[in-house]
């Protein structure tokens, strides 16, 4: 960009073009170059972690100091429970670790989710919807004023877990597609 500008300038000098039409070429250069800027706003923000349930919560805990490490939640042992026939996971250990507060709350009608599919999806699913959708009313958006925009949303997520909690729920795969 540099580099044209000097030319015209010396364009004008030579006299080979007007100050005014310099002007003008400027003043274009400089929009396109501003229209195809490379840089990205972040404007909504959203997160659950251990003993946070909002970004905000997080930063708190983090500028006191808080500890988040905690046993495994006592109503998620009873969920865990109902989940294995063979009663196994009643004797289950689990470390002291970061648990998330509540992972078992979600609307399944306002993502257009059938109940049963709902029920099956791993709850890492469940939230990232959930935070998908916080985020956006962070940024101040409803989600109908973001089709056909240039948005993107960017999740991270700690780790990976597979695919067992599927397999813990609904066995059959293919009985998902039902809506009841």
């Amino acid at each position: 960009m540099d580099k044209l500008k000097k030319y015209i300038y010396e364009l004008v000098a030579d006299q080979k073009l007007s100050a005014k039409e310099a002007t003008a070429y400027i003043t274009s250069l400089q929009k396109a170059s501003e229209a195809k800027s490379d840089d990205i706003a972040i404007i909504g923000i959203a997160g659950r972690f251990p003993k946070a349930n909002t970004v905000q919560q997080f930063w708190e805990n983090i500028r006191f100091g808080r500890e988040c490490l905690d046993d495994f939640p006592v109503h998620r042992k009873e969920d865990g429970q109902a989940l294995f026939s063979d009663r196994s996971f009643a004797h289950k250990r689990f470390k002291k670790a970061g648990y998330l507060d509540e992972i078992s709350f979600f609307d399944p009608d306002m993502f257009r989710i059938s109940p049963k599919e709902a029920l099956s999806m791993e709850p890492y699913q469940r939230i990232m919807l959930e935070l998908a959708y916080e985020t956006m009313l962070n940024a101040g958006y409803e989600t109908r004023e973001i089709i056909g925009s240039k948005t993107g949303v960017f999740i991270g997520k700690d780790h990976v877990t597979g695919i067992e909690y599927r397999h813990y729920v609904s066995p059959d795969i293919f009985s998902l597609t039902s809506t009841t």
